[in-house]
């Protein structure tokens, strides 16, 4: 597979969102439709129950009650009058026990079955249950959208790229569903217009279409013939929810992790992100793709590790794996699993790679029954799994605006009156980011709040008991080095340099990718004592702001803020944040956030 192959995904990403309230799924607040058969009364024109249609005096003890509903007495007294003669039931006190026992259940499967027939749901309106399903795929239009396809236009081609562009005439349908030998992905649309580069396959590669709204479905087909090496292994991972993270991670035999944060393969595997437009490892609907032209023989592990965003709640992840694509022995599987708890990983399946010219194994857990587990996955388990690495033990995306808000309010409120919880011997620069950082993540009654030094009306945002267990030997919070045995070392406290090298990671030298609770990394080489110094990013009060401590001692000492527009303008240039200044470092991001949408520069 050429580099050209993986700069141009790169560069191109779709998304998805989630398909909601079929008119015959109930919800949680949906409503049901009453059925007559719990209508109190038999309705008109019903047939008459059996024992009135018999002239039997009486009803059958089982249906001896007020008013049975209608449907449930037909069914009922049927069943108690057709009842089979119970063998086993010799004596007069057997048979009156086995007659009541096959009443009793008879009466509860007719109630049941009355129900199953006849109910019927209708989709919630309720605002928060909406807010939690995410948006639907198809555009809000109400005339049949028209549907232009431009590329692929057909023909044959050695690209090792396939090219989907074109336009619908309903602007408001975003992402366009586009099939690709069977694989399903979603291209984002802007102004109708769509356009992304997908791997092609050996072969005549079939591409289908769609664009839908309110009134219906568009289609538009093409076929493109690949003249190119076949692909023997590809993974593709989506997701039918917008604003997600669906993250596709991949063991390789050797038990190297490939995943959006190490995307390198010693032996030779690609890994796409999911990028369009420039934007770094977009949330939505994907896709992630992974392929690998020569894959070593052994069992390749694939996960799914699920991030929500905003007030979405669940997903459906879709896994397409193709092996030996492009030729003869081709095979495809699809594997669909909700995900629904934040932070959630699942292993969705093993891929055994066989030398000798043997095809491929696929085994999927969910799926396949445990004996079919090929001999090399049995021994793969054996000997131990690869464990989950602490590189993607990130906050949820809601307490990471939690956090980044408390930051900077804690930073601020510092300039005007000094915490006694900020112990004086701590009070420089990098002891500003810690008292902040650990204080925003704590849990505080309201007298602790007090004891903080923090004002009532100040509202310091509270982080989920999901976040709090990435930090299971709170205060120390911060990764100071590495045990004997590889395994990261954490403690209560890091100075500038290890703060730096260890717990924040470079974004950008571009001011434009700061947020909120960011730090400015500064380095004064020709200092031995303090090289390093921060400053905390604070964005929109009511313009962009630099909170610091000025790292004196004594009287001298203060927590001053800047606003940006100033510190650019510094006469010292050694504080002017700006690219072309070699002291500046850049922008820097804690690394407990996940990186998301951002500008690079």
């Amino acid at each position: 597979m050429s580099n050209s192959l993986k700069s141009s995904i790169h560069h191109n990403s779709p998304r998805s969102r989630i398909r909601h309230g079929s008119p015959t799924s109930p919800t949680r607040h949906g409503s049901l439709k009453s059925p007559a058969c719990l209508s109190h009364g038999r309705p008109d024109r019903a047939p008459k129950p059996p024992w009135e249609r018999h002239n039997s005096p009486n009803p059958p003890a089982c249906l001896n009650r007020p008013n049975p509903p209608a449907c449930l007495s037909r069914l009922e007294s049927r069943a108690c009058f057709k009842r089979p003669k119970l063998p086993g039931c010799r004596s007069s006190l057997k048979s009156s026990i086995c007659r009541n026992l096959l009443k009793s259940l008879l009466c509860c499967a007719g109630l049941l079955l009355c129900l199953a027939a006849t109910a019927h749901g209708t989709p919630s309106d309720d605002p928060e249950v909406l807010a939690h399903r995410g948006k639907p795929i198809a555009g809000e239009g109400t005339e049949m959208p028209v549907l232009t396809l431009a590329r692929p236009e057909g023909g044959w081609t050695t690209s090792m790229q396939v090219e989907v562009a074109g336009s619908c005439s309903d602007t408001t349908a975003d992402p366009i569903a586009a099939n690709i030998n069977g694989v399903r992905y979603y291209i984002r649309t802007k102004d109708g217009r769509f356009s992304r580069k997908f791997p092609a396959a050996k072969g005549r590669n079939t591409v289908i279409v769609e664009c839908a709204n309110k009134a219906g479905v568009a289609r538009a087909t093409a076929s493109v013939e690949a003249m190119i090496s076949p692909i023997p292994l590809k993974v593709v991972l989506t997701s039918d929810t917008d604003s997600v993270y669906t993250d596709l991670h991949v063991y390789e035999p050797d038990k190297t992790h490939v995943y959006w944060a190490k995307t390198d393969s010693p032996t030779g595997g690609l890994f796409f992100l999911n990028q369009q437009d420039g934007s770094f490892d977009l949330a939505g609907f994907g896709p992630y793709i992974y392929a690998h032209p020569a894959p070593p023989p052994g069992v390749f592990r694939i996960d799914v590790n699920y991030w929500p965003g905003g007030a979405v709640q669940h997903t459906l992840a879709n896994l397409d794996i193709i092996t030996d694509e492009g030729l003869p022995s081709e095979n495809r599987k699809r594997v669909r699993t909700p995900l629904a708890r934040p932070g959630e990983t699942r292993i969705l399946a093993y891929v055994v790679i066989r030398g000798n010219n043997q095809a491929p194994k696929i085994y999927v857990p969910s799926q396949d029954p445990e004996s079919d587990m090929p001999p090399e996955v049995v021994e793969y388990k054996r000997r131990g799994e690869p464990r989950e690495e602490e590189d993607y033990a990130y906050l949820a995306p809601s307490d990471e605006r939690a956090v980044r808000e408390s930051v900077t309010r804690l930073a601020l409120l510092q300039a005007r009156k000094l915490s006694r919880r900020w112990e004086e011997r701590q009070r420089d620069c990098s002891g500003l980011v810690r008292f902040a950082y650990r204080e925003a993540i704590e849990v505080r009654s309201p007298r602790q709040q007090q004891k903080l030094g923090i004002p009532a009306t100040l509202h310091l945002p509270p982080v989920s008991p999901l976040s709090r267990r990435l930090f299971p030997r709170y205060p120390c919070i911060w990764q100071i080095g590495y045990d004997s045995d590889g395994q990261p070392r954490f403690g209560p406290f890091a100075d500038a340099e290890t703060l730096v090298g260890f717990n924040f990671r470079k974004k950008a030298r571009s001011l434009d990718a700061a947020s909120s609770g960011d730090l400015l990394v500064f380095r004064k080489s020709f200092e031995d004592d303090q090289p390093y110094h921060l400053m905390i990013f604070v964005e929109d009060r009511p313009e962009n702001l630099a909170v610091y401590h000025n790292g004196e001692r004594g009287e001298e000492a203060r927590v001053r803020v800047v606003r940006m527009s100033d510190l650019m303008r510094s006469p010292d240039p050694v504080w002017i944040p700006g690219a072309d200044n070699p002291h500046f470092l850049g922008v820097y991001e804690w690394n407990r956030i996940k990186p998301g949408n951002r500008k690079t520069s």
